[in-house]
């Protein structure tokens, strides 16, 4: 009897101490019996790793295939979706390798960045609403709040210097008086903003390809960059090719049309605008429903109401040509607007350059069908 109640007392003991051990208290978990149960292993995307049914070193996931984009990368838009530049300005990083890894590939990749990629977006209130918030999160420490190369790394708030020895560019006088922004494409500016230049790193990994571009709208509308003709390109030898796909299908969306030339005081087109509204006719070709307002802007130089006349002469002028391309005239609606719209409010004291810029003619979308 003695004994049977000793043994049950030794169980009853063992029986508690198992208990008691188990049971966690605070930071320590008590006894852990099976810990690969309790606690799983960590791995790194892409770490090597050996696979139990393997038997072998293996990476802990696959790496996508070179090329290929996740699923919902590309905005649900057939403009974008269309055009082969906008779809690289979303894939860049999948097609191109990192230059931290792999410098001797810098220069290259720099050089196709600059004619590959293309800014998808449209300069909207939105795009810039967002563009600014990004650029005060990830641009600012370093370019200043208003761009001016004075963020708190260059310039503490006391006026003192801050640590940061490099001076960034100041963004509102860099378009076209000392030309670090003047001249660049948006492809540049991308692979920068991406990858880095000079001083500054990139920020590939923190910054997605859609916020990238709109930063680059923000910036560029602080330097001054005037986000004009927006749907042509100028090759090489000068000559400008318009990117049909970039044109917004909506009531309202409207482009300046450039390289489009009148004999001087005279509504005669010069021949050297008919390769420019040779174009415009192939995308009245591929848009037949669409109505559009042809319109005609001259500088402020000269009398007003000889302005207004003359322009709509003008404007009456490239109608009467898309039409004799077999363009259908109820799909085109002259005006002229003389110098009641110009592109840069400057008056009679514009430089040339103004000049030339309120002269112009503009493509207006009136109605989509």
């Amino acid at each position: 009897m003695k004994k049977s109640f000793l043994n049950i007392l030794f169980m009853a003991a063992v029986v508690a101490i198992i208990t008691t051990s188990c049971h966690s208290k605070g930071d320590n978990p008590g006894w852990i019996y099976m810990p690969d149960m309790t606690y799983s292993n960590a791995y790194e995307t892409y770490s090597s790793t050996h696979h139990q049914t393997q038997g072998a070193d293996s990476m802990s996931a696959r790496k996508p295939v070179s090329g290929t984009i996740p699923r919902g990368y590309l905005p649900n838009n057939s403009r974008i979706q269309k055009n082969e530049k906008y779809i690289n300005s979303f894939i860049f990083k999948n097609n191109f390798k990192n230059p931290i890894e792999y410098p001797e590939l810098d220069q290259e990749q720099r050089a196709m960045a600059k004619t590959m990629l293309k800014n998808p977006y449209k300069r909207t209130d939105d795009v810039m609403k967002a563009g600014k918030a990004k650029y005060d999160i990830y641009c600012a420490v370093c370019h200043g709040k208003d761009g001016e190369g004075n963020g708190q790394i260059v310039e503490r708030p006391d006026g003192s210097e801050g640590p940061f020895v490099s001076i960034p560019p100041n963004f509102k006088t860099s378009a076209a008086k000392n030309g670090r922004l003047h001249g660049l494409t948006d492809g540049d500016m991308f692979y920068s903003i991406s990858y880095g230049k000079n001083m500054m790193g990139g920020y590939y990994t923190q910054i997605n390809a859609e916020d990238r571009w709109k930063i680059i709208h923000y910036i560029k509308n602080m330097a001054g960059i005037s986000d004009d003709y927006e749907a042509f390109e100028r090759s090489e030898d000068g000559k400008v090719k318009m990117d049909l796909a970039s044109v917004e299908l909506k009531k309202g969306a409207e482009i300046n049309v450039p390289d489009i030339y009148f004999t001087t005081g005279s509504s005669k087109l010069k021949s050297e605008s008919y390769y420019i509204l040779d174009q415009l006719v192939k995308f009245f070709d591929d848009n037949k429903t669409v109505k559009v307002e042809i319109g005609s802007h001259s500088d402020a130089r000269g009398d007003d109401e000889k302005n207004m006349i003359l322009s709509q002469e003008r404007a009456t002028s490239v109608v009467t040509y898309l039409s004799s391309k077999n363009v259908n005239l109820e799909q085109l609606s002259p005006k002229g607007y003389g110098e009641t719209m110009p592109a840069v409010p400057c008056g009679e004291d514009c430089t040339d350059a103004q000049f030339e810029k309120n002269r112009r003619t503009t493509f207006k979308i009136l109605q989509v069908k």
